[in-house]
């Protein structure tokens, strides 16, 4: 009998399954880290549906607005503010 780690089984099992359709699905990162900074993939994700690139940088991470008027950068013990 194989057991489920057996290798001879993981092979067997390979050689008798036959699939009708395989489904690739690939979601692209939201969030993208670069040498620069992040790139922020907006297209086809609830960030797309917002108005401005303000409210776009409230979503995203180390980025807060107190007090919805500001941003600030947060990172490595350094905050930035940027007014609107």
């Amino acid at each position: 009998m194989h057991g489920f780690g057996d290798e001879s089984w993981n092979r067997e099992l390979a050689k008798n399954v036959v699939l009708d359709i395989v489904n690739v699905v690939y979601q692209k990162p939201l969030f993208v880290p670069t040498i620069d900074g992040i790139n922020v993939n907006v297209a086809g994700t609830t960030l797309e549906t917002l108005d401005n690139l303000f409210d776009v940088l409230k979503s995203s991470p180390k980025i807060m607005s107190p007090d919805g008027e500001s941003i600030e950068i947060i990172g490595k013990g350094v905050s930035a503010d940027i007014n609107r």
